[in-house]
């Protein structure tokens, strides 16, 4: 990602909460550094950052963490730092992952949240600020972004889809 660095950390602990075990974060030439904004994270080994350069890098990212850093991973989510994931049934990822494991993969749908009227940057962080969102059958909300199985996946086609090995595919909730 590039220049996410006011709401980094939070989304971090957010999904840190919620049963993400580490990250691979790759940076797209951010003016103030990711490993800068999560040194503390680096250090005590949640997070690895990867600099990358030019544009566009996505689907380049996306595989290359695939091919360095998923024999690492039981599961992958590829989300970028605006979009957090939201167990329904659960509190924890690896709970709701449990029930998808004969699958490749896990599509999750998108819900688009905005301002919400704010002016100004809340201090309350984004996730307590952003609160409305569009509604479930909004058009926007066709859009997912996966959580893979790196075992079970061939590469990417797109930032939010991927070629699964034979006999494997995504299957949404």
């Amino acid at each position: 990602d590039r220049d996410e660095d006011d709401y980094l950390q939070e989304w971090v602990d957010y999904h840190i909460l919620v049963g993400v075990e580490h990250f691979y974060i790759y940076d797209n030439e951010s003016r103030i550094k990711v490993r800068q904004v999560l040194d503390a994270y680096i250090r005590r080994g949640w997070v690895t950052v990867i600099d990358i350069s030019g544009f566009p890098m996505q689907l380049f990212a996306y595989d290359h963490c695939l091919q360095t850093f998923g024999r690492r991973s039981r599961w992958m989510g590829f989300i970028d730092a605006d979009e957090v994931l939201v167990p329904k049934a659960t509190t924890d990822l690896r709970e709701l992952l449990a029930e998808y494991e004969q699958y490749g993969g896990l599509a999750v749908s998108s819900l688009f949240f905005g301002s919400g009227g704010c002016q100004r940057k809340p201090q309350s962080g984004q996730i307590a600020a952003f609160r409305l969102r569009t509604p479930e059958i909004h058009p926007f909300n066709k859009a997912v972004k996966s959580i893979v199985q790196p075992s079970r996946v061939l590469l990417p086609d797109s930032p939010h889809g991927f070629t699964f090995s034979q006999d494997f595919c995504c299957v949404n909730e």
